[in-house]
């Protein structure tokens, strides 16, 4: 500790960071691909944007495609399910009513119907309405 203080009391950037980049900002995971990225982006008069903006567009379309959130969960790496969620589940707020559509329900039964109905219960609907 005594020497990481030391080396911090003469930083030439006297910075929170322990380890800066040349220009004093912090190093990223992705510097290289970023520094790639914005010279691309400059060259095609597109603007600014990190590679980790392109991770949340990726998801995104995933998502309003109709992904899963599991498999976006996998995909992105999270360490949970509701972490994703948290993020993207609010791009598809359809999404529980087309959930809700798998369910098929049987038409309501009629006197002339109540035969199909009665036959697919057991015969516990036969006991109840007296065999009408």
């Amino acid at each position: 500790m005594t020497v990481l203080r030391e080396w911090k009391l003469r930083s030439p950037w006297q910075s929170a960071i322990a380890f800066p980049s040349p220009d004093g900002t912090m190093f990223s995971r992705n510097a290289k691909l970023d520094a790639f990225l914005h010279e691309a982006l400059a060259v095609a008069g597109l603007p600014r944007m990190r590679v980790h903006d392109l991770r949340h567009v990726f998801a995104s379309h995933f998502v309003m495609a109709g992904g899963s959130i599991f498999a976006l969960q996998r995909l992105l790496a999270h360490s949970t399910p509701q972490l994703t969620s948290d993020v993207y589940a609010h791009l598809v707020p359809g999404h529980l009513v087309g959930e809700a559509d798998r369910v098929e329900y049987p038409e309501p039964p009629t006197r002339t119907g109540l035969g199909n109905v009665t036959s697919m219960a057991g015969g516990w609907v036969n006991r109840l309405t007296g065999g009408l």
